[in-house]
């Protein structure tokens, strides 16, 4: 069972991945790392960042990004224009809990 299934494919800009960017840059300073939680939910937002700074890339080259994040890793490590920033992409990914 797929939950919000929609015949739709949601695709955004790349302004609109670098907003999103920007705002997740612009949240992360506000969470309290003095703590562990803080630091896993900055952990996490951080990557969301770099995921959206990604897609903005795909989404200026091709107008369409992956849709996963396995398709989204695969797709950094097949550019020969950002696959040296891969490892960083996935330890990244890892941290937060992500897909392996």
């Amino acid at each position: 069972m797929r939950f919000f299934e929609s015949d739709v494919e949601l695709q955004l800009s790349k302004s609109e991945h670098l907003t999103k960017s920007q705002q997740n840059e612009e949240f992360v300073k506000t969470i309290d790392v003095s703590q562990m939680i803080g630091i896993e939910w900055a952990i996490t937002v951080k990557f969301y960042a770099a995921l959206h700074y990604v897609q903005a890339y795909f989404a200026s080259r091709s107008g369409r990004t992956p849709a996963t994040h396995d398709r989204r890793a695969t797709a950094i490590q097949r550019d020969p224009l950002i696959s040296g920033a891969y490892d960083d992409y996935r330890e990244l990914e890892d941290m937060q809990g992500g897909p392996v």
